[in-house]
């Protein structure tokens, strides 16, 4: 051995080797992380995907630390599993749930759960803000400040927490100010549309004491904005013709149709 191996080795026991630090929250947004998983389960069979191939179909360089960077979100989130030099990378349930294009109330609370609840300085600011005008950056770190985050790491951890509380739809326009609403009205909301989707509202002409106005059903009424919750009815009808049936016989059945079905006269 020589001296200056000896000396080295000497220093190496006095010195401790730092070792990197784990953030208690992700670097990049719940919606900027999504790419990934989407990308997985797009070409990937049954959610897996080798991390080689699908950071080529990316067009990322598998070194970069960008790259790292989003492995590690994922992962952090709970989108995927497999660490930035696995052999492959595979999206969790939860994972296929948020990278769902639709909304519903089951995407919106996977996403809460996910983007806030999963970490514990952010679900901690989300408690504190709920029902809350939501503040300015300054304020918010500070409150992670208190909350146990580093000070270098607290603007960067401000800026993904407000850009998950919107993606989640957490944030609600008041007096056009932004305050954080309750999961449970995102999840309402998310609810209404998708029932929506399924059930959209059609107009209907009534008539009141001889004044005509116009209704919505399942929706609201026009005139005066009460809502009314009344099922829509659809009916099929079927008819058979004898192929024996005149022209003349014809035209009769479908002018019967249109004067009893829909109140034509002609």
């Amino acid at each position: 051995m020589t001296p200056q191996t000896a000396a080295d080795t000497a220093a190496d026991q006095k010195t401790p080797s730092r070792s990197r630090k784990t953030k208690p929250f992700p670097l990049l947004s719940l919606e900027n992380t999504l790419v990934l998983p989407r990308k997985i389960l797009e070409y990937g069979i049954d959610g897996q995907m080798n991390r080689l191939t699908v950071l080529d179909k990316m067009g990322k360089s598998p070194s970069s630390s960008a790259t790292r960077a989003l492995i590690v979100a994922s992962s952090k989130y709970g989108l995927t599993t497999g660490s930035y030099n696995a052999s492959s990378l595979t999206v969790t349930k939860e994972g296929r749930v948020v990278s769902a294009d639709h909304g519903s109330s089951e995407r919106t609370r996977t996403m809460f759960d996910l983007a806030i609840k999963r970490f514990t300085p952010f679900h901690s600011l989300y408690e504190k803000l709920r029902g809350k005008r939501l503040p300015d950056a300054s304020v918010l770190r500070d409150e992670l400040g208190h909350a146990g985050i580093e000070d270098e790491d607290r603007e960067r951890a401000a800026e993904v927490f407000v850009a998950n509380v919107h993606y989640v739809e957490l944030v609600q326009k008041v007096s056009g100010a932004d305050y954080v609403s309750g999961i449970e009205d995102a999840m309402g909301k998310a609810h209404s549309s998708d029932s929506s989707d399924d059930d959209a509202p059609s107009d209907i002409v009534e008539s009141d004491g001889g004044q005509e106005r116009t209704r919505t059903t399942n929706g609201t009424n026009a005139a005066n904005g009460k809502t009314v919750r009344e099922p829509s009815l659809h009916i099929d009808v079927q008819v058979h013709i004898d192929a024996t049936a005149s022209a003349e016989q014809i035209d009769q059945i479908f002018a019967s149709m249109a004067k009893h079905l829909y109140g034509r006269d002609e």
